[in-house]
């Protein structure tokens, strides 16, 4: 079955790595190896991605920076889908538009130097945009709430891509409904 995900990726230009060391991918480097890590570069990827691990019964796990995650030392049977690629952020219309595997303190330097405020508290925070929305990272009494006004995600089993505003993010303290919804992916 890791055959038919292998040619999928080949002919779709995806990149990945077989028998993946975890130790590399985690901050408090410990795990074993994942069968497969793949590193989509488009978000478009990511629905054709699931999709084929879903189709040949493989399962999966999708990690952005690795910040705070551990895995067992006996490794992850499955694939590890890594945003690290989906790493593009941009200004628009005096908005930070940001890909889920955006480092966080790259996007709070941006942000800064774009004359941005709101987000000088993400400034020291490890880790990416897609886990601090999907966790409401805070610091210095302010999180994501503050200044998420709208998250594209994606629903794994329908391949619909919609948008949450920030009401629907129902933000609690280290909470949001990615908790409940875990079916859907910020992008």
């Amino acid at each position: 079955m890791l055959n038919n995900i292998v040619s999928y990726l080949k002919e779709k230009e995806i990149f990945y790595e077989l028998v993946k060391d975890i130790k590399e991918l985690v901050s408090f480097k410990v795990g074993g190896y994942a069968d497969i890590v793949i590193y989509p570069s488009k978000t478009e990827q990511i629905k054709g991605i699931i999709d084929n691990l879903n189709s040949n019964q493989i399962k999966y796990f999708v990690l952005g920076n690795g910040t705070n995650t551990y895995f067992s030392d006996n490794g992850y049977k499955g694939a590890i889908i890594s945003t690290k690629l989906l790493n593009k952020a941009f200004i628009d219309n005096n908005r930070l538009i940001a890909q889920c595997g955006c480092k966080i303190h790259d996007c709070a330097i941006m942000a800064y130097e774009s004359n941005l405020t709101g987000m000088e508290f993400t400034y020291g925070l490890p880790g990416c945009i897609g886990g601090c929305i999907y966790m409401n990272a805070s610091a210095f009494n302010k999180d994501m709430s503050n200044i998420v006004e709208i998250t594209r995600v994606l629903n794994i089993h329908t391949g619909e891509i919609t948008e949450l505003n920030t009401e629907e993010h129902k933000y609690g303290m280290k909470y949001s409904v990615f908790f409940v919804i875990l079916q859907r992916l910020p992008l």
